[in-house]
């Protein structure tokens, strides 16, 4: 069922980025506090992030359109399109490395009821990248594993975002390290 509610919160391409935090701070409530998720908790937290999901959504996609741009004019490029394509790498890594936590902190913070907060959300994610590398690259192999996995059968797509939430949210917080839910 949560499944399907991100699904039909992700139709209208704006509140995208709402469902996806909501499910993923549903997910995390379940695992704090056993509650079950509930779709009038879901509807109701994606209300309350709305907005600042929507923000970070549009960052998040102007920076794969930036890196995709970027990528079609380094191949475009002659001889020195190796090195560039290196660093264009290590650019692409360093950024998924410290965005990758973005969506369980956000959820946690959702689920606790504190607000998003751009800046806030922007220090955690990077100070959990550095504190927490190997977290980081665990947590990049599992989107991007469940990324190839959707784009080979779409038919995953029914139980990918509850799944991505879920992995992300016992990766990064574990068992011992998880915040208790108000």
């Amino acid at each position: 069922m949560l499944n399907a509610l991100w699904l039909l919160g992700c139709l209208p391409v704006l509140t995208a980025p709402a469902a996806t935090v909501a499910v993923a701070a549903a997910v995390h409530r379940w695992r704090a506090a056993g509650d079950p998720p509930s779709a009038r908790q879901f509807v109701r937290d994606v209300r309350s992030c709305c907005w600042p999901a929507l923000v970070i959504g549009v960052l998040f996609s102007a920076g794969v359109v930036f890196f995709a741009v970027d990528l079609i004019i380094i191949g475009q490029m002659g001889a020195e399109r190796r090195v560039v394509l290196v660093l264009w790498f290590a650019a692409v890594a360093v950024v998924a490395l410290a965005s990758v936590s973005a969506l369980p902190l956000a959820a946690a913070d959702l689920a606790s009821g504190r607000r998003l907060s751009m800046l806030i959300l922007a220090r955690q994610t990077a100070a959990e990248a550095f504190a927490h590398p190997g977290r980081a690259v665990t947590s990049v192999g599992v989107v991007t594993a469940i990324a190839f996995v959707v784009s080979f059968s779409p038919i995953c797509l029914l139980v990918a975002g509850v799944s991505v939430a879920a992995l992300l949210d016992l990766i990064v917080y574990g068992r011992s390290e998880h915040p208790a839910v108000r």
